[in-house]
């Protein structure tokens, strides 16, 4: 097998990795370590971190947005051309900011504050990134976020309303044109084949 995606046991920020397998209809071993395991392991990464990908006759490779692009580049999911490649780039590089105050809301533990950064994140994160994403989709085609066809955008703008959901937060939902482009991202068929047998977090 050509690749091996080393990653905890849940989706994180390996799961963009296994979605672009899945829509390029590419197998690879999806390895899950422990918290043990990865203490082992860990010596061995880049960047003594994860998700690593190892690639078959060429290494080890590090940080999960260099990964994904390049295996958008490879299997034809990052545009046509370069203009929508910065398109895709810049819709990638949104969802980090999205991705930066939620991890803040994740990992408090106090309450209080805890239902603050909740409140910020859907009165002024979401909303933020909401018009960005109706900015760009106003010029894609078919449905898609940038140019005609699924491309890494939709699936990256896929998986951060999908881990949303998971962890029970509806900061999303209300947003009728987003929740229709994640419904259609994922009747994809990789997509939804790849639902329909990841293991439970």
């Amino acid at each position: 097998m050509e690749y091996k995606l080393s990653y905890f046991a849940g989706r994180g920020r390996g799961e963009i990795v296994r979605l672009i397998f899945a829509v390029a209809g590419v197998e690879f071993e999806d390895e899950r370590l422990t918290k043990e395991e990865w203490e082992t392991f860990k010596p061995k990464t880049p960047m003594k971190g994860m998700p690593v990908l190892t690639i078959k006759d060429k290494g080890v490779v590090g940080q999960s947005g260099a990964i994904a692009r390049y295996l958008a580049r490879k299997y034809k999911l990052f545009g046509s051309n370069p203009w929508e490649e910065l398109l895709i780039d810049e819709v990638c590089e949104s969802i980090n900011d999205v991705v930066t105050d939620v991890m803040k809301w994740f990992f408090e533990q106090d309450e209080a504050k805890k239902a603050e950064i909740s409140k910020s994140i859907g009165e002024t994160t979401i909303p933020k990134f909401v018009d960005f994403l109706r900015l760009r989709m106003k010029d894609g085609q078919n449905g898609y976020i940038v140019g005609d066809k699924l491309s890494l955008a939709d699936i990256a703008v896929f998986n951060i309303i999908d881990a949303m959901k998971s962890r029970g937060n509806t900061w999303f939902d209300t947003y009728d044109d987003v929740m229709a482009h994640y419904e259609k991202v994922k009747t994809n068929e990789g997509i939804a084949a790849w639902l329909g047998k990841r293991p439970a977090e």
